[in-house]
């Protein structure tokens, strides 16, 4: 905690510094017509109850606590949300995930579904609830996407890897897992202690998956 201090008050005593030497400098030798100096002395008179000064004064302030704040904090943020991984092997990749101090259910207590499909006219063909699992699918000009919502502690999924790349990126803050093969995305993410599979064929564009992923909300 002290050396958080400590540092909060070196930034603030530096911004501080750097605002007084741009007071202090020496301006004579800007020239300016007499018409551009009236425009000037005008427009102090307007915002004559405005106080410069104070007004950076309170704006280096709030920024060198507002970064320290994000130094102090962050990491602990970080620590405290559920992360995943992948270890590849020769034929089969497999997600490990590492609990933070985030609550992660050990069965189904919220379930989250996608609203994009409502929304774009998708038919729900599949729908099956088990305690630490639920299973959806739909259609829609026979085009067929699959979402799982699953605990976290439901064993260690599986990823066919096999003469395919497991990438990495993110959508939205979500970082999203995904593989391309037989024409076929594997997507996979974590969301508010719950892990989530979606599978769908190519012809549904990546544009398409991330806002499948962002409209996974909870059901009202």
């Amino acid at each position: 905690m002290s050396a958080n201090i400590e540092l909060k008050r070196v930034l603030l005593e530096s911004t501080l510094a750097e605002i007084k030497a741009i007071e202090e400098l020496d301006y004579s030798f800007v020239k300016a017509d007499e018409a551009f100096k009236a425009r000037i002395k005008q427009d102090m008179r307007t915002f004559s109850s405005f106080k410069p000064r104070r007004f950076f004064l309170i704006l280096a302030a709030t920024l060198t606590i507002c970064f320290c704040i994000a130094l102090s904090v962050s990491a602990d943020m970080r620590n405290g949300i559920i992360d995943f991984f992948v270890r590849t092997y020769d034929s089969f990749s497999e997600i490990f995930f590492e609990r933070g101090e985030e609550i992660a259910p050990d069965t189904i207590e919220v379930e989250y579904q996608p609203s994009y499909f409502k929304e774009n006219g998708y038919e729900r063909i599949y729908y099956k609830k088990y305690n630490s699992m639920i299973c959806t699918r739909w259609t829609r000009n026979s085009q067929e996407v699959s979402l799982l919502q699953k605990t976290i502690g439901n064993g260690n999924p599986s990823v066919d890897t096999e003469n395919a790349d497991c990438n990495t990126t993110y959508v939205g803050d979500l970082k999203v897992i995904y593989t391309y093969k037989y024409a076929t995305y594997n997507v996979y993410w974590v969301q508010n202690g719950y892990y989530f599979s979606l599978q769908c064929h190519s012809s549904m564009s990546w544009s398409d998956v991330e806002k499948i992923i962002l409209s996974t909300a909870i059901v009202e």
